[in-house]
């Protein structure tokens, strides 16, 4: 509870004012014609949950700026890799493609394969303190071009604060403000536990990322995670995977 309470807060801090509407992206393959019939379709059943934020031909999709996509409509296979859900439709929207955007837009179980990649699960690092712990994780995410050069100093501004530790040897830090243009984790387990603070040793860090202009439920994002963090013995397997891919596949398995 008190895991909970304290992430609410935290994201009460980040999250800013809220859209009652998820904001879609429409996706088809010329962005002309098909996508005209998807975007009455939807708006016919779902005008009062989304807003249709554009249509575009999936040979633009590559350079959209998602920062502030909550789901992309798509009428054509994509790959599932935007860090929002993707949803595959028929250009008249078909009792069943309904259904699987119902499932995504109000599910309380967020996929977490969505908030999870090997390229940024690192495991068993031999790193003795929580700064160098924050600057190796925020340094490989800049490598990768997801942050900005100032992100280490957001997330250790935070961490000046109020420390981001937990029982169960966990810690969850995260930055002042949003500065990334993707919502993900990032998990970095340790060879041995290191002092994060006064109070607690941590062995499990995961770095909560938010795109900027978020609009979706953080609190439900989180939850999942903060099931896990409570559980001493899943954090402890956690800790023992040896291979990205194991450790992600426990925390989708949860």
């Amino acid at each position: 509870a008190y895991i909970a309470l304290h992430i609410e807060a935290a994201l009460e801090r980040m999250e800013g004012n809220k859209s009652v509407k998820k904001r879609v992206l429409v996706v088809c393959a010329t962005g002309m014609g098909s996508a005209k019939i998807l975007y009455n379709r939807l708006q016919k059943v779902f005008g009062d949950h989304i807003e249709i934020v554009d249509t575009i031909s999936c040979y633009n999709l590559e350079s959209y700026d998602l920062s502030s996509i909550d789901m992309i409509i798509s009428t054509i296979p994509i790959e599932d890799k935007w860090g929002v859900p993707v949803q595959k439709v028929d250009i008249f929207l078909s009792d069943k493609d309904v259904k699987g955007i119902k499932e995504k837009l109000f599910s309380n179980k967020v996929d977490m394969h969505l908030l999870l990649n090997s390229s940024r699960v690192f495991i068993h690092k031999d790193i003795n303190n929580k700064k160098g712990v924050i600057q190796y994780l925020c340094s490989e995410l800049e490598k990768q071009g997801l942050v900005s050069h100032n992100y280490e100093s957001f997330v250790l501004e935070r961490e000046n604060v109020a420390s981001t530790s937990f029982e169960n040897l966990v810690a969850l830090p995260h930055p002042m403000k949003l500065d990334t243009n993707e919502t993900f984790w990032t998990i970095c387990t340790l060879k041995n536990p290191i002092q994060w603070d006064k109070q607690r040793k941590v062995q499990f860090v995961c770095l909560l990322n938010i795109r900027k202009g978020y609009t979706g439920d953080l609190n439900q994002v989180y939850q999942q995670l903060i099931d896990i963090i409570e559980d001493k013995t899943a954090v402890q397997k956690l800790i023992e995977c040896n291979l990205p891919e194991e450790l992600i596949q426990l925390m989708c398995e949860y």
